[in-house]
């Protein structure tokens, strides 16, 4: 058996290495954290941060769908807001409202019948001006109505009519476009 002076020291030893290489990784890991922490709060550290085999954080990348329908939407409120009266609305318009549907398009038809009275309706209209946005995500969303239950249709489709009756729209232009609307909304199912 071999002297007890001998193996405690070597034990300690050992214990000390290991405590050196653990202490250092938690300070490695440490410091990683603080530069994620500082880049998030928009820290101005432009040195190159140490990963330590572990790879930064990529943002995660936008869903092509969510993408497209914020495209679309924002599409929609700039050709509303291009909307004269007794000019016929631009091409780009009718082709904004088709691509608002992400399944099954309506006949050119409804979406020329829908643009003609939405431009009716909202052309050089300033009262509906604050409502644009509002109004373009109703109609994005009608032209999906697969994706919308009943009462969810039903909701949006009212508050299309809302959004026109208070800003002045005439009732006829207002009974013309639930019916483009109902007309989309069974093309598009």
């Amino acid at each position: 058996m071999k002297p007890s002076w001998i193996i405690v020291p070597a034990l300690l030893l050992a214990v000390l290495a290991l405590g050196q290489n653990y202490g250092a990784a938690e300070r490695r890991a440490r410091q990683a954290v603080q530069q994620t922490q500082q880049a998030s709060q928009g820290g101005n550290d432009t040195s190159t941060p140490q990963t330590y085999g572990v790879q930064p954080h990529a943002p995660p990348a936008l869903d092509p769908v969510l993408k497209a329908t914020q495209e679309n939407i924002a599409n929609l409120q700039a050709d509303f807001s291009e909307l004269k009266t007794n000019v016929p609305p631009k091409p780009a318009f009718t082709n904004d409202l088709t691509a608002a549907a992400m399944g099954a398009k309506a006949s050119p038809a409804s979406v020329a019948k829908l643009a003609g009275d939405l431009q009716t309706a909202i052309g050089g209209n300033e009262t509906v001006r604050a409502q644009h946005q509002k109004l373009a995500q109703d109609i994005h969303a009608l032209f999906n109505r697969s994706n919308l239950t009943p009462v969810q249709a039903m909701t949006v489709s009212n508050d299309v009519q809302r959004i026109l009756r208070v800003g002045g729209a005439a009732p006829e232009t207002a009974d013309a476009l639930a019916d483009d609307i109902k007309t989309i909304e069974d093309e598009t199912r």
